[in-house]
C-alpha cells in the first residue's frame, strides 16, 4: 500500500510535524510550509524533499521509504504553487501535482483559473500523472457564469482526461453538495467548506481510499484537514524522459497538425535552441509554448463554429 498526505498546515509547521508523521505517510505534500531550515528534523527522515515558495509560507513536498523526488524540467513558474513531481522507487515510478491555489494580482491567474491554465499547460504529461490533489480554494458553488476557467470547468477538464475526485466517487456526491468539509474559516465548525481534492484516474478508483479524519482533532493545529489517501494498487507507467527536449517533443505534438505545419519555422527554431548545448532561458521556451497553444486553441475553436454553420 502506498498512503499520500496533502495538508494545508495553516504555517507553523515546525510545530506540527508529529501528529502527521504518526499517520506513516510515503508522500506529504505540505501547503504553507516555512523554509526548509526550521525542519531540519524532518528533513534528515526523508528521502526526498521539494519546496517552492517564500521563506514563511510555501508548498513542500516530502518522500520516506526511500521514494526519491523530482521536480520536472518543464516546471512553469507563472504557475509558482502547481508542481509537477515525479516520484521514483524500486517498485514503481509516477507523476504527481501537489497544489496550492492562491491569489495572484492578474485575475486570470488567480485561484482556480491558475489551476485551469496550469492543467492545459501539462496536458501532455497527465497521462503518467497518479494523482492531482492540493488545496484548490475553489467550489461549484463560487462558480462565476459568463467566466472560463471556474471550478466546474476545472472538473469537466479533468474528466476529460479520465480524473475524477476519490471523494466524491467514494461518497457519492455532485460536486457543490459536499456533506463532509475540508476547510473551516477561523477554525470555526459552523463555517466549513470543501476546497480541497484528489484527482486520480478513474481506473484506480475502487483500489484506492480517502480516510477520513477527526475534524475536531485537527482543528486543533489547522483550519484545513489533512486528505489521507491510500492506494493498493500503483500501475507502472512508462515515465517520460526529464528533459527540455523530450518535455518540447510532448507539447508540440499536442498542438494540431494545422498548428505545427502552420508555425513550423518558429517549432524548428525552438528545437534549435533546447538542443543546444549552452544555457538557455525556460521561461522563453515556456512563453513561445503558451503563445503556440493559446493560437492552437483559437483555431480549433473557429473549426467547431465552422463545422456547426
Amino acid at each position: 500500500m502506498l498512503r499520500i498526505i496533502y495538508w494545508n498546515c495553516q504555517g507553523g509547521f515546525r510545530k506540527k510535524t508529529e501528529p502527521i508523521l504518526n499517520l506513516n505517510p510515503d508522500i506529504l505534500i505540505v501547503s504553507e510550509c516555512e523554509e526548509l531550515s526550521s525542519l531540519k528534523d524532518l528533513c534528515s527522515k526523508a528521502s526526498g524533499v521539494i519546496r517552492i515558495g517564500n521563506p514563511r509560507k510555501g508548498l513542500a513536498i516530502f518522500s520516506f521509504n526511500g521514494i526519491k523526488l523530482n521536480l520536472l524540467s518543464e516546471y512553469n513558474e507563472d504557475f509558482e504553487y502547481i508542481l509537477p513531481i515525479q516520484a521514483t522507487h524500486t517498485n514503481f515510478s509516477f507523476i504527481l501535482f501537489g497544489i496550492w491555489a492562491k491569489n495572484n494580482p492578474d485575475y486570470s491567474k488567480s485561484y482556480i483559473r491558475q489551476v485551469w491554465r496550469a492543467l492545459h499547460y501539462y496536458l501532455p504529461l497527465l497521462q503518467t500523472t497518479l494523482l492531482i490533489t492540493g488545496d484548490f480554494n475553489s467550489n461549484t458553488i463560487w462558480d462565476q457564469k459568463r467566466v472560463t476557467g471556474n471550478h466546474s470547468d476545472v472538473v469537466k477538464l479533468l474528466a476529460k482526461e479520465n480524473f475524477l475526485s476519490i471523494y466524491h466517487h467514494q461518497n457519492k456526491e455532485k460536486q457543490g453538495c459536499e456533506t463532509l468539509f475540508t476547510f473551516f474559516k477561523g477554525r470555526d465548525i459552523l463555517k466549513g467548506y470543501h476546497i480541497d481534492y484528489s484527482f486520480i484516474n478513474k481506473q484506480l478508483l475502487t483500489s484506492t481510499r480517502l480516510k477520513e479524519t477527526d475534524t475536531i482533532e485537527w482543528l486543533n493545529y489547522s483550519d484545513h484537514i489533512p486528505l489521507i489517501m491510500d492506494f493498493n494498487f500503483i500501475p507502472q507507467y512508462q515515465l517520460p524522459k526529464d528533459s527540455w527536449t523530450e518535455a518540447l517533443n510532448r507539447h508540440i505534438k499536442n498542438l494540431d497538425i494545422s498548428t505545427q505545419t502552420k508555425f513550423i519555422e518558429e517549432i524548428k527554431a525552438l528545437h534549435e535552441t533546447v538542443n543546444n548545448e549552452g544555457d538557455f532561458e525556460s521561461k522563453e521556451i515556456i512563453a513561445v509554448l503558451e503563445h503556440l497553444k493559446n493560437i492552437n486553441t483559437s483555431i480549433q475553436h473557429i473549426k467547431s463554429i465552422t463545422c456547426n454553420i
